[in-house]
């Protein structure tokens, strides 16, 4: 049996001492020690065992030379016009990032930002996201060696989306790889980020992620996450935005597929008239679980939040969503709503779902709610007497379920793709359904 537990303390020995980081890291890492890893007692870890963490020998950002220019082209989405940047077990491979947007902004790795982006570095890195309470969060500041750096200048909008594609190579060992991305919108400036995680080997892969988002005074930033990698793969993620006044920070998660997924996403509206959007679906099978954690810290009045996740969970597939939103005393005229959705199709599968409000200011407008059933007989009937079969008739009922929050993708192509990835996850063929009159 492995112990990542002790081959991190052994890693983390290597560090030298005059890394750029290395006082973070190691009141992370100290942090990581101190607490380790999450139990079920832990009221968020509930319903996410993370057992697996102590019973698997992961090597640490181990180096791959397996990747080629092909396979990286077929985990692209297919037809997106976009500025790439490629991370390979943690490391950034310069060799198949493609830069095309040069004016209005700065796309590096973290390691060349350290050159000349000292003061943005110094001032935020590591120090947006609040770790504490959060064991692979802390890990992920003491271990990450790279990530993105993505500053939008002033007044700018970026044509094209940014996507940080992150693969995990486990062809040779089992592989425990971290990433942390900082990305600062200045003021008026309009920008989409997608990332998307990769696996590629037969061995067991863990990948640990966080993106820190710096949102000046009316900056857009709409942030898309796809997840859908092995069904023996790993991925935790951890991302939190500040923003400032009339800023906007949207966030969209598809999740369809990996072993045990986690994502904690947070924003804090810390000035007047701020919006944050959170969108999440879910379509899992097999034995996947995921979780999805938010948190909305309304701190400054005449501020909107909307979350809206949806769900479908099959076989004995999993599911949690825990979604907080907070509204403080100075936060009055907030308006906040929250919906959580879930079709559940076997009596194997699970939703654990939590919407939770904690207002202290007495003039707002904020509601939440979270329903769980199976698909409307009605509606099946109905679509089965146009002379639809029973089972293509569950798929498409189950496909317009998902569709209201892929409407939602402001990004065509990926819109396109995700449309397909769940038409042939759902059996769907349009072209072959026949409606009587």
């Amino acid at each position: 049996m492995g112990n990542l537990k002790e081959k991190l303390e052994n890693y983390f020995s290597n560090f030298n001492e005059n890394d750029s980081f290395y006082n973070l890291r190691n009141d992370a890492f100290n942090y990581f020690n101190l607490n380790g890893f999450p139990t079920r007692k832990n009221e968020d870890w509930k319903y996410t065992n993370v057992a697996f963490a102590n019973k698997l020998d992961f090597e640490i950002n181990s180096q791959s030379n397996n990747i080629n220019k092909k396979q990286i082209e077929n985990l692209l989405i297919p037809n997106v016009t976009e500025n790439l940047i490629v991370f390979v077990n943690g490391i950034y491979k310069d060799e198949f990032s493609i830069i095309l947007d040069k004016e209005g902004i700065v796309i590096s790795d973290i390691r060349s930002a350290i050159q000349n982006q000292t003061d943005l570095l110094n001032q935020y890195y590591g120090k947006i996201i609040d770790y504490s309470g959060h064991s692979f969060g802390a890990l992920n500041l003491a271990f990450s060696e790279n990530g993105a750096f993505i500053k939008i200048r002033k007044n700018a909008e970026i044509k094209n989306p940014i996507h940080i594609l992150n693969i995990v190579d486990s062809s040779d060992t089992n592989v425990f790889a971290n990433t942390k991305n900082l990305i600062i919108a200045e003021e008026n400036s309009k920008s989409q980020i997608i990332q998307s995680n990769h696996s590629i080997g037969e061995n067991v892969s863990f990948l640990n992620t966080s993106s820190e988002f710096v949102l000046e005074r009316n900056a857009k930033v709409y942030n898309y996450l796809f997840q859908n990698d092995k069904k023996d793969n790993y991925h935790f993620n951890i991302s939190q935005a500040t923003q400032k006044k009339e800023s906007l920070f949207s966030d969209t998660t598809i999740s369809l597929n990996g072993k045990i997924v986690r994502n904690d996403l947070r924003t804090k509206l810390n000035e007047e008239y701020a919006v944050a959007y959170y969108n999440g679906l879910y379509l899992i099978d097999g034995d996947t679980h995921v979780d999805n954690h938010t948190f909305v810290d309304h701190i400054a009045p005449n501020c909107h939040s909307n979350e809206f996740y949806k769900g479908i969970i099959d076989d004995s597939a999993k599911a949690v969503f825990n979604g907080k939103v907070m509204v403080r005393r100075e936060a009055q005229k907030t308006d906040a709503y929250q919906q959580n959705r879930n079709l559940v199709l076997t009596d194997d599968a699970a939703i654990y779902t939590k919407p939770e409000l904690e207002i202290y200011a007495d003039d707002v407008k904020c509601s939440h709610g979270a329903t769980t059933g199976k698909i409307d007989e009605d509606q099946l009937f109905y679509m089965m007497q146009r002379g639809i079969s029973k089972e293509m008739a569950k798929s498409l009922l189950m496909y317009t379920f998902c569709a209201e929050i892929i409407s939602r993708i402001d990004i065509p192509e990926m819109k396109e793709y995700i449309e397909e990835l769940v038409k042939r996850r759902l059996n769907i063929e349009l072209e072959k359904i026949e409606f009587e009159n």
